[in-house]
């Protein structure tokens, strides 16, 4: 009824050292499991088809922030993959791939990066950059799941060497990536540890003013942020990014909005975001940085697209 790598699922989602149970009700969570998977996967896939990585690659020195960050992190779970399953935890690897596809990718990285990936040009850094990352993941995680889910992965392999033909004729023909210690940064992975926390605090109060009527999407959205020293230091060192890392059009420090919610050593107001929303990429910019219908940033990359905007 649902397949031989549902059944392996269920084989590897179990603590050997317990009783084992099987029931309808487990079965379809793992039938939902596996789609977060699969579904992740198939992202992966979808923004990597004109992607070449012996041409488009670029050097980790030169990713964007987020991107490096999301290396290290992926450094932390191929070795935590590594260290159970040379333990035969097999379950334990189950739930960490699981969490990683549903939390750390779905939930953050990806919906993140859907800007990058949609807005900017093919061939640009910012597009460039996110796919290097998204390849690596893609690869890792293709077999580290191999094991257990084989069908799909081999399917995925099949894509992934049409991107890659240096790869082996089959995921059972390669390894595991070992973690690289180059790629792990402590710093990196503390900064947005503490931002990641400021993003939940603001998407509990952006949620609080949909409820409200204030706004539909967060992309109409004004974020306000008040914070101790320490911690407002370091959301202006990423300031450049910070709409995009919360998914909203605008961001000031200070108290203002017509939302305002104290959170853990954070103050968060919310109120609509200023100016007129760009039909491409959807955030608010003031009236004077639109060029023709778009804004300037998506102006500028349709002509680089050679598009002319009127």
């Amino acid at each position: 009824r649902y397949g031989a790598d549902i059944l392996r699922l269920w084989v590897v989602s179990e603590d050997y050292t317990e009783d084992v149970k099987l029931g309808e009700s487990i079965i379809r969570n793992l039938v939902e499991d596996y789609r977060k998977i699969r579904n992740t996967i198939r992202f992966l896939l979808s923004n990597l088809y004109d992607f070449d990585p012996a041409s488009d690659s670029v050097p980790v020195s030169k990713l964007h922030h987020f991107d490096r960050w999301m290396l290290s992190k992926l450094q932390g779970v191929l070795s935590e993959v590594h260290r159970y399953y040379r333990s035969y935890a097999f379950h334990r690897v189950y739930h960490l791939i699981r969490n990683f596809c549903a939390t750390t990718l779905s939930s953050l990285y990806l919906d993140v990066l859907k800007d990058r990936l949609y807005v900017y040009a093919p061939d640009s850094w910012e597009r460039r950059s996110a796919q290097t990352v998204l390849y690596r993941i893609l690869s890792s995680l293709t077999a580290a799941v191999a094991p257990f889910l084989s069908f799909t992965a081999e399917e995925v392999w099949e894509h992934l060497r049409k991107i890659d033909p240096r790869l082996p004729e089959s995921v059972f023909l390669s390894e595991i990536p070992q973690p690289e210690e180059s790629l792990v940064s402590p710093e990196l992975e503390e900064d947005y540890r503490r931002l990641i926390a400021v993003r939940d605090e603001v998407m509990v109060v952006i949620e609080h003013a949909r409820r409200k009527g204030l706004i539909r999407h967060p992309y109409e959205a004004r974020v306000f942020l008040r914070a101790e020293p320490e911690t407002e230091g370091l959301l202006r060192k990423y300031a450049d990014y910070l709409n995009f890392f919360l998914t909203v059009s605008q961001v000031s420090f200070g108290e203002g909005g017509d939302v305002v919610e104290e959170r853990e050593n954070l103050v968060v107001g919310v109120g609509r975001a200023g100016g007129r929303k760009c039909p491409r990429c959807w955030i608010y910019y003031p009236e004077e940085e639109f060029s023709g219908e778009v804004c300037g940033r998506c102006a500028e990359v349709l002509e680089k697209m050679g598009y002319a905007c009127t």
